[in-house]
């Protein structure tokens, strides 16, 4: 996948985490995790201009007109204060009448001294809570986490609402970044007004335990780029055509990946007139209940590379329309009731790297333009077809380095990675070779190459010419995409 949308993935993998142990509390455990982490710029309410004391700038000259900013800024800071209901760790403490707005908590400047960031979160950044657990630079933490001895408890934030009044919003209307995930709210709708707050790009309330529908005024937020109301399962209604006007949207987060496998409330059709949001890389609506088809007019949207829509009720087949997509690089449709065979059109996409089909209705055969995907650098594909008895073939995650040994005609180290769940009977033509026979077992056994890298381990030997395979040396060791758990 390209790195934003692997940062994605990774990202919300430490989300959910954080948001199991606020509610459930977690044990010492030993725990792996992918993360890619932004740099420490937004730690501690910091930016690129902050102080050495985690400040950003201070505001300049004290001019009437200043001073009357600076004044509004506290008062629609206190007026989000007093929605507060429980701040266990003080995060509002610092937010006092007549105070520096930069010096609040959890609150960021720009180099001129307004206010641009607010973060109410809780629990705390995973980035945060251990800064000498995470590589900033770098894509993974490893090993044990030092989670404190015992059970671990977040404390949640408390709000009343999210307020509505005219002094908020006034302020709120300038903010570029509001974050209020995780808190518990005692009036959990999403206000309408909000519709307003035309210099907000960043609205994050993923975890807050929201209700009601989404606000159709929210198609007003020109700027807003990343939206993530996501893990909110008692959301309901539709999703809004009226938020085709978020054209500069770029993450939209609508799904539910809690830990007991509720979905959220969200359902009805996917919007056609979303086909506007040219912008959009990320659209993730797993486990909603979203119906119908995949809009044909969907295909519109150049600048999808992350779709997310497993587990869902969508049905139908797969639009060839969507080859329009040049940019997409990972679909994910794993548990739905999509049917058909795969589009020829699909093998034209040039960053395709990943697709999920599991437990799906697709059909064979591989159409032949797909053969073109052993250009790929990594392709990962995850297919329902199974072996006559119905039993499916258990070798996920089985990498095959095409190199010229393998592929005739193909040049340099093209890997393709494929979750092989397909039928005994069935042919595959990647390039000008045949690399997938009648029989899984016959195929794996004339390999002439050692390039297959990873097996799955669970699976201790394979059920078929376990022989074979050890004399042609074959490696195996346990190698995932970076993606959320199925």
């Amino acid at each position: 996948m390209r790195p934003d949308s692997v940062f994605y993935n990774q990202h919300r993998t430490l989300t959910r985490l954080a948001r199991h142990i606020s509610e459930e509390g977690f044990p010492s455990a030993q725990i792996t995790v992918s993360a890619q982490l932004q740099n420490s710029q937004e730690q501690g309410g910091t930016h690129a201009g902050a102080t050495s004391s985690g400040v950003a700038g201070t505001p300049g000259t004290n001019t009437d007109e200043e001073l009357s900013r600076v004044a509004a800024e506290v008062a629609g800071l206190l007026e989000l204060k007093a929605q507060v209901l429980s701040d266990p760790h003080n995060v509002t403490g610092t937010w006092q009448a007549g105070g520096n707005p930069c010096k609040f908590t959890r609150v960021t400047c720009d180099t001129d001294g307004r206010v641009t960031k607010v973060k109410l979160t809780s629990p705390e950044d995973i980035a945060t809570m251990y800064p000498n657990s995470v590589n900033k630079r770098g894509t993974s933490i490893a090993g044990e986490l030092p989670w404190p001895k015992g059970t671990y408890q977040l404390q949640q934030m408390a709000l009343a609402s999210l307020p509505c009044s005219p002094a908020f919003l006034a302020f709120a209307s300038r903010l570029t970044t509001l974050r209020i995930a995780n808190a518990k709210l005692q009036d959990p709708s999403l206000p309408a007004c909000w519709g307003v707050l035309k210099n907000v790009t960043e609205l994050t309330l993923g975890g807050c335990g929201l209700t009601g529908t989404l606000p159709a005024s929210w198609g007003s937020l020109k700027a807003l780029k990343h939206l993530d109301l996501s893990d909110n399962p008692n959301l309901s209604g539709s999703l809004p055509p009226a938020w085709a006007g978020m054209r500069n949207l770029t993450v939209l987060d609508l799904s539910v990946d809690t830990f007991d496998g509720v979905k959220s409330g969200l359902a009805g059709p996917l919007p056609n007139a979303w086909h506007t949001l040219r912008n959009l890389t990320v659209l993730d609506l797993w486990r909603t209940q979203v119906t119908g088809t995949l809009p044909a007019s969907w295909g519109a949207m150049a600048g999808l590379q992350v779709l997310y829509l497993s587990n869902t009720s969508i049905s139908g087949t797969l639009p060839p329309e969507w080859s329009r997509m040049t940019n997409l690089t990972a679909v994910h449709l794993t548990g739905t009731a999509i049917s058909g065979v795969l589009p020829a059109s699909w093998g034209s996409l040039p960053n395709l790297t990943y697709v999920d089909l599991l437990d799906t209705g697709i059909s064979q055969p591989l159409p032949s333009s797909w053969r073109t995907l052993c250009w790929r650098d990594n392709l990962y594909i995850d297919l329902p077809w199974h072996r006559p008895n119905g039993d499916r073939v258990m070798l996920n995650s089985v990498h095959l380095n095409a190199t010229n040994n393998l592929c005739q005609g193909i040049h340099g180290r093209h890997k393709i990675v494929m979750f092989v769940t397909f039928a005994l009977f069935t042919v595959l033509t990647i390039g000008t070779c045949v690399i997938l026979r009648r029989r899984v077992g016959r195929w794996i056994g004339s390999l002439r190459s050692s390039n297959v890298a990873t097996y799955d381990p669970v699976y201790p030997t394979l059920p078929w010419e376990d022989e074979r395979l050890r004399r042609r040396k074959f490696s195996f060791q346990p190698d995932q995409p970076a993606d959320r758990d199925r």
